[in-house]
């Protein structure tokens, strides 16, 4: 197949970068061709202070992203088009632009962008559903959308685009997990369009070097919401060396709070290269994932997994899913600092069962989160995605 992938990128890439290379990789060693159509939001920071304006109020609508995409029907006629994220220079007017072109559509859903500003459901120290199948009035009023409310009135205003076009111009969904079809489900959005694949991992393979445990680890996006803040609480009372990595909002107040005597068995290790984060991975106990917001998926939990290494992950959104208890690992509840030194203890109390768990996490990931199933998952979907385009009487680009 030709596929077109379309992504806007954002100006800190995470786990969402990584997943749309995953596929196109995976996609590329199965023997399809793969094109790519990317902008970055970092080009913003090139533009004159009027050319910003004129980015926020094209936020529902960009002609340069329409001609662009015209193009690349044109040079390239893909079979199928894979739209990952649009905001904010791409915008979804392109989503009109291929559906005249008989190009069937694809949207990943890997966040809850369509129902809000932020992308997280999540404000304010709490997880937030106000705008989530009503206005995105709220998302004004708070400036959820970076601090700014100019800056979220123009993505209130695309919201409302969504809802208002986007479901005819789109002809299969791909969620990341049960939990996010839910949303979208509850939000009516038709069932029979929405489709679940979960992110996958290449395999590292499994080594023995440096293999022997040595601490519990935590690596990600050092944010209020990824809930650093309940783990470095609980570790107060866990004498087991702690190893933090990553980087974001709450640096500061990780490596302050690593300088603290009292919590001499905490370290700090910065941002690190997949590699490294897999030695580190190799060596933990358990990995810990103590998200505080509904995760619309959780790639630590995988990466964990792809080293046989357990998961303690807070109950919420997608982690109950990948988070098996008393199998992969265990759960605990979100916020909850009291509770996450309870299960962390009963886990470092027994290390053979804790080899168990990194056995069945590993043939989880095997048969789950590898590239082979994904890759069968995908092209299912994008034929799925040109039946219906053929059936509602749009011809494809061929």
């Amino acid at each position: 197949m030709r596929i077109l992938q379309v992504h806007n990128r954002y100006r800190e890439p995470g786990g969402e970068a990584q997943s749309i290379a995953n596929e196109r990789r995976a996609l590329e060693e199965a023997g399809h061709q793969v094109v790519l159509y990317q902008r970055d939001s970092r080009e913003i920071d090139d533009l004159s202070v009027l050319g910003r304006l004129q980015v926020g109020l094209r936020a529902s609508s960009s002609s340069q992203a329409c001609r662009e995409i015209g193009a690349y029907i044109d040079d390239h006629r893909p079979d199928v088009a894979h739209i990952h994220n649009t905001v904010p220079l791409i915008t979804p007017a392109i989503y009109a632009v291929l559906r005249a072109r008989g190009v069937p559509v694809v949207q990943a859903l890997r966040n809850y962008r369509f129902f809000c500003a932020s992308g997280t459901f999540y404000r304010a120290g709490r997880n937030c559903f106000d705008c989530a199948e009503g206005s995105p009035l709220p998302a004004v009023l708070h400036g959820c959308y970076r601090g700014s409310r100019l800056q979220s009135t123009a993505m209130a205003a695309m919201l409302v685009r969504n809802r208002l076009t986007m479901r005819q111009d789109i002809d299969a969904y791909v969620a990341v997990s049960d939990f996010v079809k839910s949303r979208f489900v509850a939000a009516g959005y038709p069932e029979e369009k929405l489709f679940v694949k979960p992110n996958f991992e290449f395999d590292p393979g499994l080594s023995t070097a440096d293999s022997t445990p040595a601490h519990v680890f935590c690596f990600g996006r050092l944010a209020e919401e990824k809930g650093v803040d309940t783990l470095l609480r609980a570790w107060r009372h866990i004498p087991t060396p702690l190893v933090i990595a990553g980087d974001g909002p709450l640096r500061a107040a990780v490596e302050a709070e690593c300088r603290d005597p009292s919590m001499s068995h905490v370290r700090y290790v910065g941002l690190l290269s997949k590699a490294e984060t897999g030695v580190y991975i190799r060596r933990a106990q358990f990995v810990v994932v103590p998200s505080r917001w509904h995760e619309p998926f959780g790639r630590t939990v995988i990466e964990a997994y792809a080293h046989a290494t357990p998961v303690l992950a807070s109950r919420t959104g997608a982690l109950t899913e990948l988070v098996s208890a008393d199998q992969t690992g265990q759960l605990f509840v979100a916020g909850d600092p009291a509770d996450l030194a309870s299960q962390a203890r009963a886990l470092l109390a027994s290390p053979s069962r804790l080899r168990d768990m990194g056995r069945i996490a590993r043939a989880r990931f095997e048969s789950d989160f590898s590239p082979e199933p994904n890759v069968r998952a995908m092209l299912d979907i994008y034929r799925h995605a040109t039946d219906i385009r053929r059936a509602s009487g749009g011809a494809t680009s061929d």
